[in-house]
């Protein structure tokens, strides 16, 4: 439902019928709060296309991409008090984003498509807690979206990569060029590889989504980002928040929580092992000598749940850092202080 964007309203997923009959109400009560949204989209997809996209995904091909316009209409995800700017607004290199999507072609992937509120959110933070150093980069689990942005519009003349291939096929050490930018890529296993670069490299390590796919000791990589990090180097860290507010309430009503713990017949390490909260980020962070200079959480994978915050805020539970999402800023300030924290490890 993501292409619809704001054109429509999100039902909460696990509501009752009386919330239903409620929000039914609410949405009659203000036809004109999505007509603007609807217009644009009755202007970029016609009927015709519909049924065209409908056939593809029947005959299991994928659809065509979605009109870069609709990008400015997604859902705006509810703000949080922590974070020191809003958002609800678009990036000023958003276009320059688009733009590199595309001709990758990164938007044909439906992964890529159904994390644009992440991508956004996570953009948004990038431009606000910039390095006042911009030498080199490390993008870790790479988009090559955010890569090419950092060579070609945000400033950074060196920019490397990891892109971890199971298969072994692309182990070690390869140099690419994607648009014209020229880009260090490195296979390796972020848990018991060392990057191959000198200490002191990076003035900025971007580590988004990446965290909890690791299963056997995150520390490793984090040590390895404190080694690589110039001293005064930025980290910018996302990862899912387990203590979400839909995570609440979908435990409430009887279901796992975790966004994707499934396990894989042909033993894909792509799944989630371990998903965090806040105090734990947080925590290994200040133990691999990281200082956390900001941390915050939004909605960006699924919509708010207001319902279940004003629920936890009437039982006297805290509300802060309760969206799907948390984003982290650290500065490395010394080496790591402790490599097993008790805060994740046994």
């Amino acid at each position: 439902m993501r292409e619809y964007g704001s054109s429509v309203a999100h039902v909460p997923e696990h509501c009752d019928a009386n919330q239903l009959a409620e929000f039914i109400l609410k949405e009659a009560s203000q036809p004109e709060a999505r007509r603007a949204a609807r217009e644009v989209y009755s202007t970029a997809f016609t009927p015709a296309l519909f049924c065209k996209q409908l056939i593809q995904i029947v005959d299991g091909e994928i659809p065509e991409v979605l009109d870069a316009s609709l990008l400015e209409v997604l859902p705006k995800k509810s703000n949080d008090s922590s974070l020191g700017h809003s958002t609800n607004h678009t990036p000023p290199s958003w276009s320059q984003f688009e733009r590199i999507a595309q001709e990758i072609e990164a938007t044909r992937n439906p992964y890529f498509r159904s994390h644009l509120a992440r991508y956004r959110d996570t953009l948004v933070a990038l431009e606000a807690w910039m390095p006042a150093r911009r030498r080199t980069a490390l993008e870790m689990g790479t988009t090559w979206v955010f890569a090419v942005l950092l060579k070609k519009w945000l400033g950074f003349s060196e920019v490397d990569v990891t892109d971890w291939q199971p298969n072994g096929a692309s182990a070690g050490t390869r140099d690419l060029t994607v648009l014209g930018s020229s880009l260090r890529t490195f296979s390796l296993d972020l848990e018991s590889e060392l990057l191959p670069v000198e200490s002191d490299r990076y003035d900025l390590v971007l580590c988004c989504e990446v965290l909890e796919h690791l299963d056997v000791d995150p520390m490793f990589m984090l040590a390895e980002i404190n080694r690589t990090l110039a001293p005064g180097g930025r980290l910018l860290l996302t990862t899912p928040n387990v203590t979400s507010a839909r995570n609440a309430c979908k435990i409430l009503n009887g279901y796992a929580p975790h966004f994707f713990m499934q396990y894989h017949k042909d033993r894909s390490p792509y799944r989630h092992n371990i998903e965090y909260a806040p105090d734990q980020v947080a925590g290994i962070l200040n133990a691999a000598g990281l200082h956390v200079e900001r941390i915050w959480t939004a909605d960006t994978f699924e919509a708010p749940v207001p319902e279940m915050i004003e629920q936890m805020k009437g039982l006297g539970y805290p509300v802060a850092m309760r969206g799907d999402n948390m984003f982290v800023v650290a500065t490395k300030t010394g080496p790591v202080v402790d490599r097993y924290p008790p805060i994740i490890y046994a």
